[in-house]
């Protein structure tokens, strides 16, 4: 990069960037050539060739780019100018200038940097579709991309790794839920402070979710909106036991109504390679630290086992489907959707493995589990239920992808087992080691008002509503009572001051 990079001059250049072979053929280097989409359209420069666009979408798989930015050039975020996905159009090139130097180059590409900051900036769209990234179809990307948060292509502090927490929602059907999403964004960002990694706060949802709600749920504080369709349709799964499964409507009784089939957008997770990790979340977890060592852990699948949902015959107990950590990579959801629509799952589990025949089994918590365990099924059934890895110093068997954490310490479910592992063990240190709490199993949403006496889900009802607390600090409104009254929870805009 010591050397100078060519540079063309023109009276008109629309230029678009998809890949480095392209803008080396037009640049002579790829100096200029983040891997991303750049998309401008600029008018002619006297000196260089260029001067303040007249018009400017930046938008690309990751959120945003600068104009022809080089490495140290900070990224103008596609969200502020309203980006949007552009066609590919021609490149037209007139008039080739001289070639100009590192160091002048970089000084014009200041200038119009701070000449896009200045203008008045449209409204941003409410919505944001993610785009799967041309250059990362199997396997992650070269560390490095831009983050939005900042603008800088790796922050100081930084590792360089790019990670999305990705909260999946399907609706917001109550001022309850919807604090409890606010909560949980704003656990998201305070992570998102402290985290090593580069990190991004985004929800995956289906493409149902209202214009509305996603204007909520950017307001909330989550970075990006990602609607995706449910991959494989029921009526495209070949058989029925599995196809019946996945048109069933779940939450019958309760706010939410939904396909079992929904359940399957959280595959997405997989597809987006311009992450380099992918955590998928329930939208009733509470984040507290920002987890950084799983995202460096050697996994393709990482989660926990999820004891409460097994059965005394499977093989291997189904994964917790609101806690699913993604090395994204294309192959591998195209090859889950596959496996979706052959739909050879029934009592014995996928593909007769004994895995995954239980609730949820033919969505995420199932399917994944096989995918990823597919080629250790020998060696599952020689160590036994009983002695599987998990916990502190996780592990990788032989052919396994997946690795299962500390239950007591990430997506913390509670159960019996749960509590009958932590009953003896000093509770306050106990409670004080989660790092991430998900409300269902024996432990219910604070916001729902549900009581509970059970020492350890006591203590993380309050953890939330301290959470709650604290975003109400932040944004100045009156401190409330935490906890629910009367059996009854009051939103955060409606608190009486104490």
């Amino acid at each position: 990069m010591g050397k100078p990079a060519p540079a063309w001059g023109c009276q008109r250049i629309l230029v678009v960037v998809g890949s480095s072979f392209l803008c080396g053929a037009l640049f002579g280097s790829t100096y200029l050539c983040p891997q991303l989409e750049l998309i401008s359209q600029l008018r002619a420069d006297p000196d260089l060739g260029v001067q303040a666009p007249a018009q400017l979408v930046a938008g690309g798989s990751v959120g945003g780019v600068a104009v022809l930015a080089s490495p140290a050039i900070p990224a103008v975020p596609a969200r502020d100018l309203g980006g949007a996905s552009v066609a590919s159009s021609p490149v037209v090139v007139e008039q080739p200038r001289p070639a100009k130097t590192k160091a002048e180059i970089d000084a014009k590409l200041h200038e119009l940097r701070q000449f896009v900051r200045d203008q008045p900036r449209p409204a941003v769209p409410a919505i944001i579709p993610a785009q799967d990234s041309s250059a990362r179809q199997n396997g992650p990307a070269p560390l490095g991309f831009f983050d939005n948060s900042d603008g800088d292509a790796i922050p100081p502090g930084k590792t360089g790794i790019k990670v999305a927490f990705a909260v999946f929602v399907t609706d917001i059907t109550t001022p309850a839920w919807q604090d409890a999403l606010e909560v949980l964004a704003f656990g998201l960002k305070r992570a998102k402070r402290k985290s090593r990694h580069i990190v991004e706060n985004i929800v995956i949802a289906p493409d149902r979710l209202t214009q509305e709600n996603g204007d909520a749920l950017l307001k909330a504080g989550f970075d990006r909106i990602v609607r995706k369709p449910i991959p494989v349709m029921p009526e495209e799964v070949k058989k029925r036991f599995a196809q019946e499964h996945l048109e069933r409507v779940q939450g019958k009784n309760g706010p939410f109504k939904f396909l079992m089939a929904e359940e399957t957008v959280k595959y997405w997770g997989v597809a987006l390679t311009e992450y380099d990790r992918v955590l998928v979340l329930d939208a009733d977890v509470m984040i507290i630290e920002p987890m950084d060592e799983l995202f460096e852990l050697d996994a393709d699948f990482i989660g926990i086992y999820d004891h409460g949902l097994d059965t005394p015959t499977s093989s291997l107990p189904p994964a917790q489907g609101g806690f699913l950590l993604f090395r994204p990579n294309k192959a591998d959801f195209d090859a889950i959707n596959d496996l979706t629509r052959e739909g050879d799952w029934d009592g014995g589990g996928w593909k007769r493995s004994g895995i995954g025949f239980c609730y949820g089994g033919v969505g995420p918590d199932g399917l994944l589990q096989y995918y990823y365990n597919k080629d250790a099924l020998a060696t599952f059934k020689r160590i036994g239920k009983t002695r599987l890895p998990e916990g502190p110093n996780p592990r990788k068997l032989e052919g396994s992808r997946w690795i299962a954490v500390d239950r007591e310490v990430y997506d913390v479910v509670i159960n019996k087992r749960l509590r009958d592992e932590l009953d003896p063990k000093d509770h306050a240190k106990s409670i004080a080691a989660v790092q991430s709490v998900h409300f269902t199993g024996d432990c219910v949403k604070p916001w729902s008002c549900s009581t509970s006496g059970a020492w350890f889900c006591k203590g993380l009802m309050e953890k939330w509503w301290e959470m709650r607390a604290e975003l109400e600090a932040e944004r100045g409104l009156p401190r409330s009572y935490k906890g629910c009254r009367n059996g009854k929870y009051t939103p955060l805009e409606k608190h009486p001051q104490l």
